[in-house]
């Protein structure tokens, strides 16, 4: 009897679930990994090898300026979304996996001691 009412239920309840669903969505930034958290009813954990990501890129759409966030995309078919501060994040997610790469491409023995190009803080 109601299903036919079923596209107007899906159009009402929709953004009250993505609204909720945003408050729940974690991330964690390892020296290794990014992990990410989300779901309303159940809970999806997704995790990201850092030097394999790619294609990383910060999208801020009109709702996310509403709320100050916004979302990261990356590997084209993943995204963080609803991030605070996420040029910041990026830039964070960026040098972390920028580290990592240059680690595995110059050991620590084999690392040159000066690198005017390259100002490394990781430490495996």
């Amino acid at each position: 009897m109601l299903l036919h009412l079923a596209p107007v239920w899906y159009a009402l309840f929709s953004p009250i679930y993505r609204f909720f669903n945003w408050y729940r969505i974690d991330y964690a930034l390892t020296d290794k990994r990014l992990y990410f958290t989300a779901g309303l009813v159940e809970l999806d954990v997704t995790s990201a090898e850092l030097p394999e990501i790619q294609n990383l890129h910060v999208y801020v759409g009109l709702m996310e300026t509403l709320f100050k966030r916004g979302t990261i995309r990356f590997c084209n078919t993943n995204a963080l979304c609803f991030v605070e501060k996420p040029y910041e994040v990026y830039k964070q997610i960026q040098q972390t996996a920028m580290d990592i790469t240059t680690d595995r491409q110059f050991p620590n023995q084999l690392r040159p001691q000066e690198n005017p190009g390259y100002q490394t803080r990781y430490k495996p």
